[in-house]
């Protein structure tokens, strides 16, 4: 399903513009012309922008007068002005929460609520929003428009990365999800197989897809014969990891749940439940190398597999953590 993520910059003390609109505070300690382009990257995941009419009005007027900035984008405005849509335009009158519920059922990349603060107060009121990616600018406006209002209840988030630089910080949080474990079913091999395909695709750009899809039906085959701890969020599977015997075949997590300690939850089960482990990482996959190390295991070995990439070989011990 799409991911409804606000993306936006706000002042230390809350605020995303001053009492007049304005947003000329918005720089950093510094030439802000070093500053990565997170945008970029950001909006590479997007095809949805949804914003106020205050919004839509300042990028015209104000930002952009010249040239609508998000033309490669679906564009929505929240209004009960008579203006007319264009193709990739829409003015409208629904209520953003409806809207968003329908969005969020249609195919597509992600949906970002660009502003202003009536919306992001509305949807963040009724729980729709997926992530918060915010950039924290070094001013203490003091008064202004206030991004978030009041919310009738709580809403429980997780930090999934911050970066720092000239003086900004960006945070970027997601809803937390209650993750479950439990052992594979035969019916579950459809989507486990998919996150398999996908996980490695996505993981290792070095070795041809093909690769992947030639070897489909043998790890099927495999996995009915393995054993199988599969990680669910409600009634949706996220993740699993691989065994036969003491020989970790691999963690896999879908890409929209990543970074949420759901591949650590798998793998401190299975350690609770072996005396040994041991698991092949390929080099060029630093951070799989990376988490697993962090979980105890060490190189023995490094290999070149028949792909022509090296390898590692890891293995971990109950003995040796316990010794410490």
């Amino acid at each position: 399903m799409r991911k409804v993520i606000l993306f936006i910059a706000l002042s230390l003390d809350g605020y995303i513009a001053d009492n007049n609109g304005e947003v000329d505070w918005l720089h950093g300690h510094g030439d802000d012309s070093n500053n990565p382009d997170t945008y970029s990257e950001f909006i590479k995941d997007i095809d949805t922008v949804l914003m106020g009419w205050n919004t839509y009005h300042q990028v015209r007027t104000e930002l952009s007068p010249n040239k609508w900035v998000y033309e490669d984008l679906q564009s929505y405005v929240f209004t009960h002005r008579q203006e007319t849509s264009t193709d990739n335009i829409h003015f409208t009158a629904e209520q953003p929460a409806e809207l968003v519920k329908q969005l969020k059922q249609q195919s597509g990349k992600d949906i970002w609520i660009c502003g202003g603060a009536s919306l992001v107060q509305q949807l963040a009121q009724q729980n729709l929003i997926d992530e918060y990616y915010l950039t924290i600018v070094p001013t203490l406006l003091g008064q202004g428009i206030r991004l978030f209002n009041t919310l009738p209840n709580p809403i429980n988030l997780q930090l999934i990365r911050t970066k720092s630089y000239n003086g900004f910080t960006e945070l970027r949080y997601q809803q937390k999800v209650e993750i479950t474990t439990r052992k594979f079913k035969a019916s579950d091999l459809d989507q486990v197989m998919e996150i398999w395909l996908n996980c490695n695709i996505e993981a290792h750009p070095f070795v041809k897809q093909q690769y992947w899809r030639e070897h489909f039906q043998e790890v099927r085959k495999a996995l009915l014969q393995s054993n199988v701890l599969v990680a669910e969020s409600g009634d949706q599977l996220v993740g699993f990891a691989g065994l036969q015997e003491n020989y970790l075949a691999g963690i896999f997590i879908k890409k929209e749940f990543r970074n949420q300690g759901i591949g650590s939850q798998l793998l401190t089960v299975i350690q609770q439940d072996h005396a040994s482990l041991t698991l092949h990482v390929y080099v060029k996959n630093e951070s799989a190398y990376h988490f697993y190390q962090q979980h105890g295991l060490k190189v023995i070995k490094k290999q070149i597999d028949e792909t022509g990439n090296e390898e590692y070989l890891m293995q971990w011990n109950k003995s040796n953590t316990q010794l410490k």
